[in-house]
């Protein structure tokens, strides 16, 4: 019962966010249609993250899957660079979780700032009702945190107290 749950929820949130543009494919490449199935963004991304749009924001890839990550708008005008390592989810609440640079990770807003700082082994959840779950990965096992959007970092607990 629970797993039928969890499916029609998928079916009701999922799915009417990815239908506002659905995914089209063409030559090994990705674009976006629009409900009359017009193609409304040529098919020219290696990847699209599954998320899809969000905020009116979606993560893509230009060339391969193991290139950058960058973000374009609804019209596919790329608004902020490829120069994101992963992206964790879409942008909720105006912030998406991202790694970026070497070994660094954090959330992001719509212009592209970092605007909270997580240590690498940090997993960033999305906002919901200005909270977000964020999963720590340590020698001590697995830990969850929530934070909220005044939070400027989160940095992993370690046993060891010659470590910072």
């Amino acid at each position: 019962m629970k797993n039928l749950f969890i499916f029609l929820l998928l079916i009701f949130i999922v799915q009417p966010m990815s239908a506002q543009m659905p995914f089209i494919g063409e030559n090994g490449k990705v674009g976006f249609k629009d409900q009359t199935g017009k193609v409304v963004i040529p098919c020219k991304f290696a990847v699209v993250h599954p998320s899809g749009f969000s905020e009116g924001l979606c993560a893509v890839k230009k060339e391969s899957s193991l290139s950058k990550w960058g973000f374009i708008d609804t019209s596919g005008k790329l608004v902020l660079k490829y120069k994101y390592r992963s992206v964790h989810h879409g942008f909720s609440e105006g912030l998406c979780g991202v790694g970026y640079g070497m070994w660094k990770s954090g959330y992001i807003d719509k212009s592209g700032k970092v605007v909270i700082k997580l240590d690498d082994l940090v997993h960033p959840g999305a906002f919901r009702n200005g909270r977000a779950k964020v999963t720590l990965y340590s020698e001590n096992g697995v830990e969850t945190q929530t934070i909220d959007k005044n939070t400027r970092r989160v940095k992993m607990q370690t046993s060891d107290p010659g470590v910072p």
